[in-house]
């Protein structure tokens, strides 16, 4: 079984008035900066300069629950969750850019973090808890697959999980197999699939709750791939993702078109359609309009299995385009293109 490292700070770090401290008498915003200033997040747009998301729950919880009794430290980590998945490190949103785009701004984003690096994957990783090079290279394959550049999607995603596998870091790991399910699901590329998918399940409770939104929703491409929507959908009805909880909450819209593919391929066309709509209103709310043109997509396809007006569904088709042109998330490209295709044939 393999060790995962973890970062270790120790609690003597940790200034004498937060020692004695009584967590529960502690303010959301007292116990965030605790945990942000012990491990010198900075105060700026620089909180992002090595990750697309600042793990400051992951930080802060590592190095609190040392001294915090057993019995308090779910509720110490569930407000870790609530402030981190709130707080602003810049004036801008929290939602990243791989999720909002357009997608060539993640991309420049994720480049200057590698650039960042210098090549040494050890950079940051004293205050990440895992290396930065990595992660970065990770995220990057995300954002070329959610482009449709997928031969350099797979090549970032193999090398960024070989090395994440080699340094034992659980979070790279559990985030490097999804970025290769994201893959194979963009690629139509179903083999090993279901078996990437099925270590980040059995290992995600050894880390923070954000891990457990890309290790089912990684589970739900796999078994949509292999043509599985049942289980698909006890997979993606599992993820904090599914009520759009915490950190993991920027995945929601995501999720809910994934539902609503899975919901159609088991023969339910009503909730595929409820399910896409609930989608299409989540990009909305969140500014997640990576995932509009899926969202969309997904809401077209179960009209026309309820038989709805043609009107609706080419509407639909036409918004999802325009979705995929303003974001740049052409990797939904040739779902769009199948769907049409169904439009005109009748099929």
């Amino acid at each position: 079984m393999t060790h995962y490292s973890t970062l270790c700070i120790d609690p003597d770090d940790i200034h004498d008035e937060y020692d004695r401290a009584d967590f529960a008498d502690l303010s959301d915003t007292q116990l965030f900066d605790l945990g942000a200033r012990a491990i010198a997040v900075p105060r700026g747009p620089a909180a992002n300069s090595f990750v697309l998301h600042a793990p400051l729950e992951l930080m802060a919880r590592r190095l609190l629950l040392p001294l915090v009794p057993p019995g308090r430290r779910r509720a110490v980590r569930e407000r870790m969750i609530s402030v981190a998945a709130t707080y602003e490190v810049a004036s801008e949103s929290v939602e990243p850019p791989l999720v909002t785009g357009p997608l060539s701004t993640a991309l420049d984003e994720m480049q200057a973090s590698i650039d960042l690096t210098g090549g040494d994957p050890d950079v940051g990783t004293e205050f990440l808890g895992y290396s930065a090079l990595v992660r970065s290279t990770i995220n990057r394959s995300m954002a070329y697959s959610l482009m449709g550049r997928l031969d350099e999607a797979r090549a970032d995603a193999e090398s960024g999980l070989a090395e994440a596998r080699r340094r034992a870091e659980l979070e790279n790991v559990v985030i490097g197999l999804y970025a290769m399910n994201l893959w194979s699901f963009m690629a139509d590329e179903a083999t090993d699939a279901l078996a990437r998918a099925r270590e980040p399940i059995q290992v995600m409770e050894m880390s923070t709750r954000y891990l457990h939104t890309y290790a089912w929703e990684g589970m739900g491409m796999a078994c949509l791939l292999v043509g599985r929507p049942d289980e698909a959908i006890r997979a993606l009805e599992s993820g904090p993702a599914f009520v759009g909880e915490g950190v993991g909450g920027f995945q929601q819209a995501s999720t809910l078109a994934l539902l609503s593919a899975a919901y159609a391929a088991a023969g339910d066309a009503r909730r595929s359609f409820d399910f896409a709509t609930e989608a299409v209103e989540v990009v909305r709310v969140r500014g997640t309009r990576v995932y509009a043109g899926d969202a969309l997509l997904r809401r077209a396809h179960a009209r026309r299995l309820l038989g709805q007006e043609e009107s609706l569904v080419a509407e639909d088709l036409a918004l999802a385009r325009a979705a995929i042109e303003e974001t740049g998330a052409y990797g939904y490209l040739p779902f769009l293109e199948a769907a049409q295709l169904r439009r005109r044939t009748g099929r």
